[in-house]
């Protein structure tokens, strides 16, 4: 009788250890047949930092590898997480010319999504970065904090892959004007999972965007307000908006920059969301109570009665106490006092005039708060403002973790 374990039995273990590196580290070496799956799940997801990438092609550039075809996907990053299984190198070096690059095409083709993450493109090698062009399995696109100063590079790259379906977009900075963006289409009509607008990045992008046919479906739009909205870059919004607004379904308002630019902001007609099932207001401090708070009350008023989605049931607002100049201080007042102060930008009004019953699910998230006062705050929330919304079961309230206490 044999007492060689199925190669079914081994592939099922080392399946259930998929995100468990260390693990998975010993697998492989431990006998053979736990090496493939366990290089499958150590290899499906490399990152890399610019300076592993020359010497991870090296690793791969052989004429039978085997970790080239575990690869799914691969990021770029220049800050590249811990714990990953790349390899770095501070040593500058001319960029390394693969020798059997046919074969390390061919070993790529199983990637199926790039992402190009906190990095500039003309730190990436060229030998690199025309591999990738290759890569025609890919069909997801994540950009975060992607700088290019060559618009045609990077919209020839996006261009030549032929399965691409999905590209998120977040923080892509570019010059449009450097090049005819009519000329660049995609091969196949694109789904926008993500595309965050900001002054840095909104401009090119959208103008892109608008030139595709047809012009790509966003599910997720985040709406960074920043100090600069000017009426060139304002116009540009309002007409992808005009095209693509009836596409989202989940926009988010991210105040973060500050309450001056809402009103320069209220220019933009929230009335293209018409199928939007979620709106977030995020990063609002309490540091605008007094001056600024008739900013943030007008600008979403402007947001709520534009917006008129019969799927809209959800509203998510983030918000944060922290130290100010304005009579609340982080160490003198308690918060629960702040709370009490507190008149939200009027949303509480605003929700129950415009939508009423309709809002299923009000999510309120409260950062920088103390767990000790949780209880305090939450029947603030629940006695004061919100009441209508508590009664009737759809406020939820949260406290993500006070940074003192995570660092504890």
């Amino acid at each position: 009788m044999s007492s060689r374990i199925p190669s079914e039995i081994v592939d099922y273990i080392v399946d259930y250890l998929h995100d468990d590196r260390l693990t998975l580290l010993a697998c492989s070496l431990t006998a053979s047949p736990f090496l493939a799956t366990s290089r499958l799940h150590l290899f499906s997801e490399v990152k890399l930092d610019y300076a592993g990438i020359d010497t991870f092609l090296q690793v791969l550039d052989v004429p039978y590898s085997t970790i080239a075809p575990a690869m799914r996907r691969l990021v770029i990053d220049k800050q590249k997480a811990q714990n990953t299984p790349a390899i770095s190198s501070s040593k500058k070096r001319e960029p390394y010319i693969p020798k059997y690059r046919a074969n390390l095409v061919a070993s790529l083709q199983g990637v199926q999504s790039i992402c190009l993450s906190n990095c500039w493109l003309v730190y990436i090698p060229t030998p690199f970065w025309h591999l990738l062009s290759d890569l025609k399995g890919v069909h997801t696109l994540e950009l975060r904090k992607f700088l290019s100063s060559s618009t045609t590079q990077f919209l020839s790259y996006v261009c030549a892959l032929p399965s691409l379906k999905t590209m998120s977009v977040s923080e892509v900075v570019w010059d449009p004007l450097r090049c005819d963006l009519e000329s660049f289409q995609s091969q196949k009509s694109l789904a926008i999972p993500l595309l965050e607008v900001t002054k840095h990045s909104q401009y090119g992008i959208l103008e892109w965007l608008m030139t595709q046919q047809p012009v790509p479906h966003v599910n997720t739009l985040r709406i960074v307000i920043d100090t600069v909205h000017g009426p060139v870059v304002l116009s540009t919004v309002q007409r992808y908006l005009s095209a693509v607004g009836a596409s989202v379904q989940h926009l988010i308002l991210d105040v973060q920059s500050g309450i001056p630019d809402l009103q320069v902001s209220s220019g933009v007609d929230f009335s293209t969301f018409t199928n939007v099932k979620s709106i977030s207001i995020q990063n609002v401090s309490v540091s605008t109570q007094n001056l600024q708070s008739h900013r943030l009350e007008n600008f979403l008023g402007s947001v709520f009665s534009q917006a008129k989605s019969e799927y809209l049931h959800q509203v998510n607002l983030s918000m944060s106490v922290e130290d100010t100049n304005d009579g609340f201080s982080f160490f003198g007042i308690p918060h629960d006092v702040v709370l009490q102060c507190y008149n939200w930008g009027g949303l509480p009004g605003i929700l129950e005039q415009n939508l009423g019953t309709q809002l299923e699910k009000l999510n309120v998230s409260i950062n920088n708060y103390a767990s000790y006062q949780h209880q305090t705050a939450e029947s603030i929330l629940r006695k004061g403002p919100f009441k209508g919304f508590d009664e009737r079961g759809a406020l939820h309230i949260d406290f993500p973790r006070f940074m003192l206490e995570e660092a504890l």
